[in-house]
């Protein structure tokens, strides 16, 4: 098995972060080979709309997106951890997001299977939320991801959701009970 983990958050030691270096720890400890990739030390050129895509079927842009495709392209298991910021992923994370229009417009447009995922990996959305819970504070950021899979040829099989993380210490305890949520062990 191979596992792919996005940490999505801009900065260290937050939940979002040091949950992916949890379960990335986990697996290596355990000899599953996994990637962690940490959105913040990814070189990821914005898209800026211009259309080179529709006409030449890829990107104009040379950057590190070529790290997430292999990464996603060849695993099992897909895990997206992600902090919510104004209802919405981190702009780090749009950014990878926004760079998947080159696959839609394969998808769409030229009506060509995309090159990514030639399989359908398992995938486990973990969000994060500084709020105390309300009936709509992950809906737009999983609207978004959803999305985001549709146009690399996955889907969502579990969602973890975890409001409130601004009155919560993040510690070891934390991080077990994390663990316990998700049922780490048993994937």
């Amino acid at each position: 098995m191979k596992i792919t983990i996005l940490s999505a958050s801009p900065r260290n030691n937050g939940f979002s972060f040091e949950s992916a270096n949890y379960i990335h720890s986990y697996f290596k400890k355990n000899n599953i080979d996994s990637i962690l990739l940490d959105i913040k030390n990814l070189n990821i050129h914005p898209c800026d709309g211009c259309g080179f895509c529709h006409f030449h079927k890829k990107c104009k842009f040379q950057d590190d997106f070529a790290l997430f495709f292999d990464a996603i392209n060849s695993c099992d298991l897909f895990f997206c951890i992600t902090p919510v910021y104004f209802s919405g992923p981190p702009s780090q994370f749009k950014k990878l997001i926004d760079r998947c229009q080159i696959f839609w417009e394969l998808k769409y447009t030229h009506n060509t299977k995309p090159f990514c995922l030639n399989h359908n990996p398992k995938s486990i959305v973990i969000l994060y939320g500084g709020a105390s819970h309300h009936d709509f504070q992950f809906k737009s950021t999983l609207d978004i991801i959803d999305i985001f899979y549709k146009s690399i040829n996955t889907t969502i099989d579990k969602t973890f959701t975890f409001p409130n993380t601004d009155n919560i210490e993040l510690s070891n305890e934390f991080l077990e009970q994390f663990a316990q949520t998700i049922n780490l062990h048993s994937l």
